[in-house]
Formats: C-alpha cells, sequence, structure tokens
C-alpha cells in the first residue's frame, strides 16, 4: 500500500450544465459530496475558460478546477500544494478521463465512480508524493523548455533559409540585370563608333573640301590658269 502524505484529498469530474458529479475519489479522507456539488454551483460558467486552471482556498484546502469538454475536473489539496502541479494534475485526470468516461454526459451521480476508481486512486498517490511528482514536474518543465528551444531554433533556420533563398534570388536578378547593362552597354559602343566614324569621315571631306578650294583659288590668284592660256596660243 502507497503511503500517504496528506497532498491530495479529492480528485473529481462533474458536469458542466447540472454540476453532477459522475466520478470522484476521496483519498483518506471523508468529504461530503453535497458540500462540493454546492461549490460547484456558485461557479460563474463563464469564467471557466477551457483548459484553462482556476484555483481558491477554501480553509485549510485549495482546489484547482479545469473546465474542458463540457466537463469539469476537480483536485482537492492542501493549502501550499504548488498550483502548477496541481494543474498538471487536472490535464492528466482530463487525458485520462475521456478514454474511460465516454457516458459522462448521460451518467448518473457517481455512475462512473467503478470504473474510474483504480485511474483516479493511482493519480491521487502519484500527485501525493510531492516530492517525487516535484521532481518529475521539473524535468518535464526542462523538457518542455527544450522543446520550445528546439522549436524556436527550427523557425529560426527555417526563417533563414527563407532569407538565403531570397538572397540567392536578389543575387541571379542582380546577374540578369548585369548581362542586360551589358548588352545595352556594347550597342550604345557600337552606336558612338559608328558616330565617330561618320563624324570623321565628314570632316575629312570638309578639309579636302576646304583644300581643294583653297588650291583653287590661290592658283587662280597668281595666274597659273592664265598661263596655261598663253603657252597654248603661242603653240
Amino acid at each position: 500500500m502507497s503511503k500517504f502524505y496528506g497532498n491530495v484529498t479529492f480528485l473529481g469530474v462533474a458536469r458542466m450544465t447540472d454540476k453532477v458529479i459522475v466520478a470522484s475519489v476521496q483519498y483518506n479522507v471523508e468529504m461530503d459530496l453535497t458540500a462540493v456539488v454546492n461549490m460547484l454551483k456558485q461557479l460563474q460558467e463563464d469564467k471557466m475558460t477551457p483548459q484553462a486552471h482556476f484555483a481558491f482556498e477554501v480553509g485549510d484546502k485549495a482546489w484547482s478546477l479545469m473546465a474542458d469538454q463540457g466537463l469539469v475536473f476537480m483536485v482537492c489539496t492542501k493549502k501550499n500544494y504548488p498550483q502548477s502541479i496541481g494543474a498538471a494534475c487536472l490535464k492528466e485526470l482530463c487525458r485520462q478521463f475521456m478514454s474511460v468516461g465516454k457516458d459522462a454526459s448521460s451518467a448518473k451521480p457517481g455512475g462512473l465512480d467503478g470504473k474510474c476508481k483504480n485511474m483516479l486512486e493511482k493519480l491521487c498517490g502519484k500527485y501525493d508524493n510531492l516530492s517525487e511528482v516535484s521532481k518529475m514536474h521539473e524535468v518535464l518543465q526542462k523538457v518542455e523548455t527544450v522543446k520550445l528551444t528546439m522549436q524556436d531554433n527550427i523557425e529560426q533556420a527555417l526563417l533563414n533559409c527563407t532569407a538565403l533563398e531570397d538572397v540567392e534570388g536578389k543575387a541571379a536578378r542582380l546577374q540578369e540585370d548585369s548581362k542586360v547593362f551589358k548588352q545595352n552597354a556594347n550597342t550604345l559602343k557600337r552606336k558612338q563608333w559608328y558616330k565617330l566614324i561618320k563624324w570623321q569621315i565628314l570632316l575629312v571631306c570638309l578639309v579636302l573640301f576646304l583644300v581643294g578650294g583653297l588650291t583653287l583659288v590661290i592658283c587662280a590668284e597668281t595666274g597659273v590658269f592664265e598661263q596655261d592660256d598663253d603657252k597654248g596660243k603661242n603653240n
């Protein structure tokens, strides 16, 4: 028989609609279930967010509740019991109950006690040993932290890959742009070369024209043409 520490005294599951407790276990204590039902009836359903942890104290006891899929999962512990571990207990209770308590929506008060007794007592024994469950919870927290860190690293790696793909895409576009620029530069260079050759030809023609015209003028002024005429007459 497992040792009793007195940290966990009650586990139960109730319907949200009519507050009927369909399965529960009192762990080495006697508890008035009518008082528990009355306590449930005072809860404001709009504050019971699904999967959210809801905690309060009554005397020297602490109650932790969690609503999910139309059910309220409850655990009663010592006043100084860590709320984070109480929340972990409720999540495990919810997960295990969903596999055996499929008739919860139509069950009578206590109708699933027999089916769930073994499961509820094991959970009570597990979370009653606070030192052991604290170690487990600490390990799970570390594992969760490592998972989150790995997830962040993976997301960062994916972002880096996306950024690298963007850089490669930009590099490819720049390379294409450089090819177009080079082609345009060569075309412009050829046009400028043709233009230069044209002007050089025009300039040569203009110089030849000027030289020819100047030569004719000099010849006319010096009488070269007249001497040629006289020689022709004498002959």
